[in-house]
């Protein structure tokens, strides 16, 4: 009732929309690009907006400390698609063979924008033992921190900092 948590069962997405956690989540990629090379809009919740070139996925960021998104300085953005055993074969819906381990995860390519109070920020990317595998490009202007995952360290999971 108070527009937090929305469901569209038509167009099969959903959001969550709080000042500690935003997420979207769904059939919510785009491939149809406009001039700036950026997807069409996924979903534009309070205070961030996401572009996701990936057709199915579901992209979470929360604030890991006691403040909101806007002022957090320790932020942890999860970024799952499809995942499924190494060799799971399907026919149609059906799975036949579910494969056995490593589960293979599908790597989700989105541009993030989140407006934020602090100067400076970084984006790591965190590989499956949780440990740092990369600082993703990112830059602050006019208060908003823009950055893209997926491309040069494809992982789940990243972390936002105030370095």
């Amino acid at each position: 009732d108070n527009g937090q948590l929305k469901r569209d069962f038509k167009k099969e997405i959903g959001y969550i929309d709080t000042p500690k956690t935003k997420s979207v989540y769904g059939r919510i990629g785009s491939m149809a690009v406009n001039p700036k090379n950026k997807p069409k809009i996924t979903r534009e919740l309070t205070d961030m907006t996401v572009y996701c070139y990936t057709d199915f996925a579901a992209i979470t960021m929360s604030a890991l400390d006691k403040n909101d998104l806007v002022d957090s300085g320790n932020i942890l953005l999860t970024t799952v698609g499809r995942a499924r055993n190494h060799g799971a074969q399907f026919d149609g819906e059906k799975m036949i063979d579910r494969g056995t381990g490593p589960i293979e995860v599908e790597v989700i390519r989105a541009q993030i924008e989140l407006k934020t109070s602090k100067e400076h920020l970084e984006v790591w990317a965190i590989d499956s033992d949780g440990f740092y595998s990369g600082k993703v490009e990112s830059i602050i202007e006019d208060g908003v921190l823009k950055f893209t995952v997926g491309e040069e360290f494809p992982c789940m999971y990243y972390l936002i900092l105030e370095p």
